[in-house]
């Protein structure tokens, strides 16, 4: 990454593009757990539709909320990090921190918290569309305008 002295915006766009590359390499070679809370209820509030993603440390599912018409994005801590503290807090740090912020480019946190079982998750607007893997898949090598406009 550039020195902060010597930065330039093309130099933050590396880092942030190298940032990126980092990030999806890390997801590639994360594990993924077996668990598919589709058909449950989460929080009492909460039906699992179907799962719809995982990341490096938990799955993303999209669900109903029963008391509402609405459909949110559900992402529940992975099973391997459950039984150690700090990436419960980071995990719900990230809720937390993602809920201040307003920005067209960042999803809307509803609600954190853990279920009955202690199973800690967070709830966000659902967004449909393509992954920001699968359009680098199909699209790579990107032309550098088109990086820009992502990011």
């Amino acid at each position: 990454m550039s020195d902060a002295s010597d930065a330039t915006p093309e130099s933050h766009d590396a880092d942030r593009l190298a940032a990126v590359d980092i990030a999806l390499a890390r997801s590639r070679a994360a594990p993924r757990s077996e668990r598919d809370l589709s058909g449950t209820v989460l929080a009492e509030r909460y039906e699992i539709l179907e799962r719809i993603g995982a990341g490096g440390m938990g799955e993303v599912y999209r669900a109903r909320h029963r008391d509402l018409p609405k459909q949110v994005a559900i992402k529940v801590l992975g099973q391997e990090f459950t039984s150690r503290p700090e990436p419960i807090e980071r995990f719900l740090n990230e809720a937390r921190a993602s809920s201040l912020i307003r920005h067209e480019n960042i999803v809307d946190i509803t609600d954190f918290g853990h279920d009955d079982a202690g199973l800690p998750f967070f709830v966000m607007e659902l967004l449909e569309g393509e992954s920001l893997r699968a359009t680098i898949e199909r699209e790579a090598p990107m032309p550098w305008a088109r990086v820009r406009a992502i990011m």
